[in-house]
């Protein structure tokens, strides 16, 4: 006879998930862990946002007082592709959840196929992208249509731009070279990199090369404050020096 499998409630060893998270639009044709109709889990989040809050937060909430996780930490369902390749269905809080941020947490499975994270993520920013992983970024920093093209033709066409290996450390200073070629790309350059300093996905990288350190382990430290702490005002910058150096 068939063995039943394990209740909602039973939970396999835990594993650690590394990898990064993939944007619904690209799911399709890949490696899928198969689909068990099992949506939701939060009712198998059994410490609920307790395990997210810090120690005087944890307080306040034994006393009685609100401390709700704030929006970037609610408990979702998303789509991880880990080192091999295969996407899993996760279930956890993810403050960060763009595709360039790459991740280790630890998961449960539970009888279905679905993982639910029992930690806390650290980050680390791709420091290996491909140059797709870099354009979607400039697409979600609202860098202009043409001025991407312009400027991915231009890797491509360019004597001192052939052969650039783009990534999150060196793009700046690669936009400023194809800015260095002429007036109109100068122009192009300045635009693209104001949009990468004021959009929100551009504050993010920006704020994360200067506290790696941070970005991996404040997860951990200060779950409900990570956020608010990278996201630190620009006129503020030796906040996030300290935090990076005492992490």
């Amino acid at each position: 006879n068939k063995m039943a499998g394990p209740s909602k409630r039973s939970w396999n060893s835990l594993i650690t998930l590394s990898g990064c998270i993939v944007p619904k639009e690209q799911l399709a044709n890949t490696p899928t862990v198969e689909d068990d109709g099992e949506e939701s889990g939060s009712d198998d989040d059994e410490d609920g946002d307790m395990q997210w809050l810090d120690m005087n937060e944890i307080d306040d909430a034994n006393a009685g007082v609100s401390v709700a996780a704030p929006k970037r930490l609610s408990n979702k369902l998303v789509h991880v592709m880990d080192k091999s390749g295969r996407i899993h269905r996760v279930k956890g809080r993810f403050p960060l959840d763009d595709p360039w941020w790459d991740f280790s947490v630890e998961c449960r499975q539970s009888g279905g196929n679905m993982l639910f994270t029992t930690g806390y993520p650290e980050y680390r920013l791709n420091e290996n992208p491909s140059k797709d992983l870099i354009f979607l970024f400039l697409k979600a920093c609202n860098v202009k249509e043409d001025f991407r093209k312009a400027f991915h033709d231009a890797l491509q066409t360019e004597p001192q731009l052939q052969g650039t290996q783009l990534n999150f450390q060196n793009l700046g200073e690669v936009l400023e070279q194809y800015g260095s070629i002429n007036e109109t790309n100068e122009a192009v350059s300045r635009d693209m990199l104001g949009s990468i300093q004021y959009e929100v996905a551009g504050e993010e990288v920006t704020r994360a090369l200067l506290a790696p350190m941070f970005l991996r382990y404040g997860p951990k430290l200060l779950p409900k404050r990570f956020y608010s702490l990278l996201k630190v005002e620009e006129d503020k910058p030796d906040k996030l020096k300290i935090l990076e150096e005492v992490t």
